[in-house]
């Protein structure tokens, strides 16, 4: 498909045969600097949940069961999260890229759009826990403690999706290097 647009769009086309400004592993040193430190967020998160479930294992079979069905309903929460992370990251880069510096007011607007998504998320988790559990067929002892799980990490959801909001202007403004790398 990128071949294919590649050869339709009249303005790539004309771009490529254009000299680039930098060389391969100049341009492979800039992505790599700007890519592995963006990386490490969500991998020190995914890595995370393993250690979670190392944890969640000594409780015996049925928290696991109850945990691993929890976490899976969080993540649909934390996709609004990220979804507001990419919308800030673009919002910042066209700023920039547009001479102004709106640094602050967007992380502001990502922060609190995205933290009453957590909230709301948070609150909804809390009331449907039982619904939730029972949907995905959990015995009774399995959605006692999956429904303890989900009432209990409201504040969890909140905190990280301010900070995955927040991550977005850093993210967009090229500035993640310096507060993660």
């Amino acid at each position: 498909m990128g071949l294919l647009a590649l050869r339709r769009n009249e303005l790539l086309r004309q771009c490529a045969g254009v000299r680039p400004s930098e060389g391969t592993w100049a341009a492979a040193r800039r992505t790599l600097r700007t890519g592995l430190p963006m990386s490490a967020d969500f991998t020190v998160r995914q890595a995370g949940a393993p250690a979670l479930v190392v944890i969640v294992a000594r409780l015996g079979v049925t928290a696991v069961a109850a945990y691993s069905i929890a976490y899976k309903v969080m993540y649909v929460a934390t996709m609004a999260f990220y979804a507001v992370r990419q919308a800030a990251s673009i919002h910042t880069a066209h700023t920039r890229g547009a001479g102004r510096d709106a640094r602050r007011e967007i992380g502001r607007q990502a922060v609190l759009v995205s933290g009453a998504a957590g909230l709301v998320a948070a609150a909804l988790l809390f009331v449907t826990a039982p619904w939730i559990m029972a949907a995905f067929g959990a015995g009774p002892e399995v959605a006692h403690d999956g429904t303890l799980f989900l009432r209990c990490v409201g504040p969890y959801l909140l905190l990280m999706a301010c900070f995955i909001a927040a991550g977005g202007v850093f993210e967009g403004s090229g500035a993640l290097r310096r507060c993660c790398g």
